[in-house]
């Protein structure tokens, strides 16, 4: 049955149903094109019932094939209504007693599984077929055999009208009923579909978000500055664009993780990632690269203006206080790019800068000379004269202990 009417994984109820109806009703007027063959019948019940047939295997293909039911149901009702029906009675010139009850019976069944507009018009045909065959059978009367007198026509034809009126309408409602309960529980099912998405697309969300921050500092952590800095690189490349990079370290920090314990370090990184939001520019990106390291990228920036961000920065670590007692500092080393720079060379000369900075006395800032510098690869005089003065001797404030 499924193979007829429609698989129920891919065909809702009313597809089905409607299949079905038109299925049933090729296959009678088939099975009564046969029977006025075999009884002799007018052959012009014959053709019609041959023709309504063929037609309806055409809609139910229609509906089957190209998944057009509603229109395919309402073709299949007015053709039964408005074509078979009136050429049946006529070419019988009335029918007999009160069989007409049998067809007005099957268009209200047939009209059940419609709704809207379609419904309304199937409900006005049924009653106005009705009222034409009693306007008939009344103009002709002696054509109905078992009416014996108005009043008995009256009766059976008023009856029809409101008893097929009445299961239309009645099958309607419950239909109706049937169809509102399916679509709420469709529409909580969507909702409920909606709103797990949404908690999916968020987790997801934030599943990326914590993959390419770190979690102490709040910025983004290596995973997510390895691929940027190549991007950077190669677009720095392409449109000839400048591009520096910084390296920083804090320095002295495993004496304060020795001396105060890991608590106390941690609360130093995560200040640290603080005051690197706050001083860096919008188009700046600050990441922490691992442990107490961090790299700053500086996008379509010279190393002038670079130099300046770096020492704002430098500045406002020396004076900050991240925890109760201890104060630190840090050193920088800055490479700008060159037309022979990778992402890994660039790396590799902010980073023999950084070393520069450190073995020249910390809390300073020191840049990189061009990669093709061979052994002479180390820190050039502007670099040098942007290193903190006074600071070879690192002398701490009298309020705090300073971690040497």
């Amino acid at each position: 049955m499924a193979r007829i009417t429609g698989d129920t994984r891919t065909f809702t109820l009313s597809h089905r149903v409607a299949n079905g109806i038109l299925l049933m009703v090729a296959s009678v007027m088939a099975a009564a094109t046969c029977a006025n063959l075999a009884v002799g019948a007018q052959i012009g019940m014959v053709l019609i019932a041959a023709l309504v047939s063929v037609v309806h295997i055409g809609l139910y293909l229609r509906s089957r094939v190209w998944r057009a039911h509603p229109g395919s149901s309402f073709a299949s009702f007015l053709i039964l209504v408005l074509g078979f029906y009136p050429a049946v009675w006529w070419a019988n010139f009335g029918i007999a007693g009160g069989n007409h009850i049998i067809g007005v019976g099957l268009f209200a069944l047939s009209a059940a599984q419609f709704s809207g507009w379609r419904r309304h018009t199937a409900a006005f045909l049924v009653v106005l077929m009705t009222a034409v065959v009693m306007a008939a059978e009344h103009q002709f009367p002696h054509a109905v055999a078992e009416y014996a007198t108005p009043w008995a026509q009256f009766r059976d034809n008023f009856l029809t009208f409101f008893w097929m009126g009445a299961a239309l309408y009645s099958l309607n409602w419950v239909t109706d009923r049937n169809y509102a309960t399916e679509r709420e529980k469709a529409h909580e099912y969507a909702a409920i579909v909606e709103r797990t998405n949404r908690q999916l697309e968020e987790a997801l969300e934030m599943n990326r978000m914590l993959a390419n921050r770190d979690g102490l500092t709040g910025l983004p952590n290596r995973r997510y500055l390895e691929p940027l800095l190549a991007q950077q690189m190669e677009e720095a490349h392409r449109y000839r664009r400048p591009l520096t990079l910084a390296v920083l370290d804090i320095d002295h920090f495993k004496s304060v993780n020795d001396r105060h314990g890991h608590a106390v370090g941690d609360r130093i990184i995560a200040g640290m990632g603080k005051t690197m939001a706050e001083v860096i520019r919008s188009a700046d990106v600050a990441a922490r690269w691992g442990g107490e390291e961090f790299v700053v990228l500086y996008p379509e920036t010279e190393i002038d203006g670079a130099l300046t961000v770096s020492e704002r920065l430098r500045s406002e670590v020396e004076n900050a206080c991240y925890a109760d007692g201890v104060l630190v500092t840090i050193s920088i080393g800055l490479a700008e790019v060159t037309k022979d720079d990778t992402a890994g060379t660039l790396f590799e000369r902010a980073d023999a800068a950084l070393y520069d900075a450190k073995h020249n006395g910390r809390n300073r800032i020191e840049v990189a000379g061009p990669p093709d510098a061979g052994e002479s690869d180390c820190p050039t005089e502007v670099g040098r004269s942007q290193a903190a003065p006074g600071w070879t001797s690192m002398s701490p404030p009298s309020t705090a202990s300073s971690v040497p």
